[in-house]
């Protein structure tokens, strides 16, 4: 069907199409636009299949490995994937990347973020174990939560037997929903990108007509995943809350964030506190990116060298 005869659902907002990367606007205009908006249909179930693969051709660069592995771990019998790169094995093991997808605990999956997770693995030469923790609404917070420890739990034990790890240099990390799956357990390294780290948010006010994650978009993806509102500021469901004594705590931690991302002033807020803590911290802005930034890496130049910086300085955690 000709473009011009189809239903434009995500047309970008003229007061933001100057501020957004021209590569991105090119992508959003061939294939966003025409993209039915989430928070306009009923949940169910099987919207979760397209999601689960991740957006083509945004995302479609899957870095070759040495191997690929599954594993059932934990109480509930959850999945986790893991990757291990080319290469001679460390004589002290892979250090290890723990890696949680993205899709607003709701959506997302072991496919969505290949591209991610394959290029870690790759650049940052270490193992990348991502969790197939279950979903909201189905299995609301602190569902997730739980079985991020479990993951953790696994990596320190069975894990480092299995996959030859480094239990002395592992890293979290994840997209956008992800950080907040993160228990507070002291780790080398910690990667957050685009990051939600404040849930008690009830009115966005800045980038409120950027495309790709709206308000309304976020705030259905938190009814779903935090159906008590009492729950909005609890410090694992919004990291900004954890006490000081525990956000010190914090390893050294990479935030990457979105020039037009609703998120990225709580983002940019997290960052500054970490550091008013004496967190060492760098902040990776992208100017004209949206929400979407880490999943665009065959589309924008910008997502290209993010994911490039970010097994970099992955590595270097690794290595301090």
């Amino acid at each position: 069907m000709s473009s011009s005869y189809r239903t434009k659902h995500q047309p970008i907002d003229p007061s933001v199409l100057p501020l957004m990367d021209p590569q991105y606007v090119k992508f959003h205009n061939e294939h966003v636009i025409y993209m039915p908006k989430t928070e306009d249909t009923p949940y169910s179930p099987s919207i979760r299949a397209a999601a689960s693969k991740g957006l083509m051709p945004g995302s479609s660069h899957i870095r070759k490995v040495a191997k690929t592995e599954e594993f059932v771990i934990g109480h509930e019998n959850i999945k986790v994937r893991a990757w291990t790169p080319l290469g001679e094995v460390p004589a002290d093991g892979w250090p290890v990347l723990l890696w949680f997808h993205g899709g607003g605990w709701v959506l997302g999956g072991f496919d969505s973020e290949n591209h991610i997770c394959t290029a870690m693995t790759q650049d940052a030469k270490c193992v990348t174990i991502t969790v197939d923790y279950r979903l909201a609404p189905e299995h609301p917070w602190p569902a997730a939560v739980d079985e991020a420890v479990d993951a953790l739990q696994w990596v320190v034990g069975e894990g480092c037997t299995k996959l030859n790890l480094n239990s002395s240099r592992i890293a979290t990390g994840g997209f956008s929903a992800a950080p907040k799956l993160t228990p507070p357990i002291k780790i080398s390294f910690q990667l957050l990108n685009t990051p939600v780290v404040d849930s008690s948010i009830k009115e966005y006010t800045i980038n409120t007509k950027a495309p790709w994650l709206s308000p309304d978009r976020m705030m259905w993806y938190r009814r779903l995943y935090l159906p008590n509102e009492a729950d909005w500021s609890h410090p694992d469901a919004s990291p900004y809350y954890a006490p000081d004594s525990e956000l010190a705590l914090v390893p050294k931690t990479f935030v990457a964030v979105a020039g037009q991302d609703i998120l990225a002033p709580e983002a940019l807020k997290y960052a500054q506190k970490l550091k008013s803590l004496g967190v060492e911290v760098e902040t990776w802005v992208v100017e004209g990116a949206t929400h979407s930034v880490m999943n665009l890496e065959d589309v924008m130049d910008s997502a290209k060298e993010l994911i490039r910086r970010e097994a970099e300085a992955l590595n270097e955690g690794f290595q301090s």
